[in-house]
């Protein structure tokens, strides 16, 4: 098991939803929001996506 560690300013961490192989067809959809830690909170640093429907709004 690996080793837990508090989050710390500077971390950087990458969330992905990915829906290949889920019934559409031959293609899949991938999407990543990347944000970071600062000491206020976390920062994007791309606009996140609102849903499925419009990963790029």
């Amino acid at each position: 098991m690996d080793e837990e560690k508090p989050i710390r300013v500077i971390d950087v961490f990458i969330d992905e939803l990915d829906l290949d192989g889920l019934g559409f067809g031959e293609f899949g959809v991938r999407i990543e929001d990347h944000f970071f830690v600062t000491p206020t909170g976390a920062e994007w640093f791309t606009d996140r996506s609102v849903s499925i429907d419009k990963p790029f709004a």
